[in-house]
């Protein structure tokens, strides 16, 4: 069961870590279609705009990665809608009057599946952008990516080494959540 949790684990990191990456071609493509003076604060636009410029992609890249996020966004929609209600059916099962470990077992099933779904629909998307790329802009890419997530662990190593802030009692000492 350990062994299953770290698995679960790395390929949570490893999800997220592609994902950071796909939104941030999207956000490149989507920061370079704004007008001028449009908008462009937004720390994924800003860092998407990096990416766009450092790998230089074409014209005719930037319109096949917005279709591509255009596509994922309203699939991923979907599948998170799905997901939402699996769990809604497997919170009912799970805390009914009634225990049915079968139905139960079936739900967290649904969920699992939902999940996949959304994990599926994300890498998909992954493998649509990098067949976009040319040789020598996934090679820029990848060291891009690599320093994104650098800055990430120095961030999250930031919040770690920082002093724990007061947090409030609970009104009833017996009731903790």
């Amino acid at each position: 069961m350990i062994v299953e949790e770290k698995r679960m684990k790395l390929k949570t990191l490893i999800f997220a870590l592609m994902t950071v990456s796909l939104f941030g071609i999207g956000a490149a493509v989507e920061a370079q279609a704004q007008p001028p003076g449009g908008n462009n604060f937004d720390g994924a636009q800003n860092r998407g705009a990096i990416i766009a410029r450092v790998l230089g992609l074409s014209d005719e890249q930037k319109m096949q990665i917005r279709q591509i996020n255009r596509r994922q966004r309203l699939a991923l929609r979907d599948a998170q809608q799905q997901l939402a209600d699996a769990r809604a059916e497997a919170d009912l099962a799970i805390y009914a009057n009634e225990y049915d470990e079968e139905l139960i077992g079936e739900k967290i099933r649904k969920v699992a599946v939902a999940q996949a779904e959304i994990t599926k629909i994300r890498l998909m998307s992954e493998v649509a952008v990098r067949n976009v790329l040319s040789p020598e802009q996934l090679v820029k890419f990848r060291d891009l990516r690599k320093r994104f997530q650098q800055q990430r662990r120095q961030r999250q190593q930031r919040r770690r080494d920082r002093p724990a802030r007061r947090q409030r009692k609970p009104a009833d000492p017996d009731v903790r959540l």
